[in-house]
């Protein structure tokens, strides 16, 4: 019995870091896409970007209009990308299951001076409540987090390139 509570901490533990990882790493890119955006918009639509034109040597073929165009469109696109897809709405979502997972690992480590039957079934009632809210998993980005768990348990060493 003391062996497969063991297991199972060890189990929870592994699952709960790696969803950590996971969610941190998708808050990471849609922040970076967020950012990006702001960056790119702000650039493209100050009168300092529209006055390169005048840089413009008479010999291209380029007018300065067609620039603007260029870049008027490619900014109304990458900001309709932002919001059609929801990147907004991804960074929060994974923002606040990185919060959720990372409250639970430390209400494990906290109670970790030796876990009852009890106690485990409670974390894993609410790992299985948390687990519930999650969105469709990027498979790519899980096995990444995986590894990254693996490594930080010490299941595999940092400089090994074998997966756990």
């Amino acid at each position: 019995m003391a062996d497969n509570i063991k297991e199972k901490e060890h189990n929870l533990k592994f699952q709960i870091l790696m969803n950590i990882y996971y969610h941190e790493y998708l808050e990471n890119k849609y922040n970076k896409l967020l950012n990006w955006a702001a960056f790119v918009s702000i650039l493209f639509s100050s009168a300092a970007f529209f006055a390169i034109g005048d840089l413009i040597p008479s010999y291209f073929f380029i007018t300065k209009n067609t620039i603007i165009i260029f870049f008027a469109f490619f900014i109304s696109s990458y900001n309709a990308y932002i919001l059609a897809f929801g990147v907004l709405d991804n960074l929060i979502k994974h923002r606040d299951l990185k919060k959720k997972w990372t409250d639970l690992r430390g209400n494990m480590l906290a109670s970790e001076t030796k876990l009852d039957i009890n106690e485990l079934q409670l974390l894993e009632k609410t790992f299985h409540n948390i687990s519930s809210d999650e969105p469709p998993v990027n498979d790519k980005v899980l096995k990444k987090a995986f590894n990254l768990a693996c490594r930080s348990m010490g299941l595999i060493d940092d400089n090994s390139k074998n997966n756990c």
